[in-house]
């Protein structure tokens, strides 16, 4: 999965979809025309339409995350995609954060691109404070294995 993190990167990546999209009806019909059977043509194409299928997602996420629409089961680990979420959820693009933060946009999109692996929990506390969200953090241990002795 790529991940659209920004306007222009949803953009390229509609275009490429739109490209890779017609490259496959384009192929389709050149192997029904050559007379390639419907398994060798299924064959010879599963690896693009995979590639169709994911660039199909990753642009339905976007477009979630531009209407305000956020993945359902967020994961403590996967807190840096999640703060890119509410980032692009909130209508805010990478300089528009890095203004609110007193940081240069380089760093919004390094840290977004390193999924924010390398920054402090204070920097965590103050790109929420900007996007005006919280975080709950609800740990479950795990149940003991029926024969383990205390």
């Amino acid at each position: 999965m790529s991940f659209i993190l920004t306007d222009s990167e949803y953009d390229f990546a509609k275009r490429n979809f739109a490209k890779l999209s017609s490259q496959l009806i384009k192929q389709s019909q050149k192997f029904k025309r050559d007379e390639v059977g419907r398994k060798e043509r299924k064959r010879l194409m599963t690896p693009d339409m995979r590639k169709l299928k994911a660039a199909r997602k990753d642009l339905a996420a976007y477009e979630d995350l531009k209407d305000g629409k956020l993945p359902k089961n967020f994961e403590f680990i996967g807190l840096g995609r999640q703060l890119v979420y509410l980032r692009i959820a909130n209508g805010l693009s990478q300089v528009e954060l890095a203004a609110q933060l007193g940081e240069e946009a380089r760093k919004i999109d390094s840290d977004e691109r390193t999924e924010y692996q390398s920054v402090s929990v204070a920097y965590v506390q103050r790109v929420l404070s900007a996007l005006r969200a919280r975080v709950r953090l609800v740990a479950k241990l795990p149940k003991p294995a029926k024969n383990s002795k205390k």
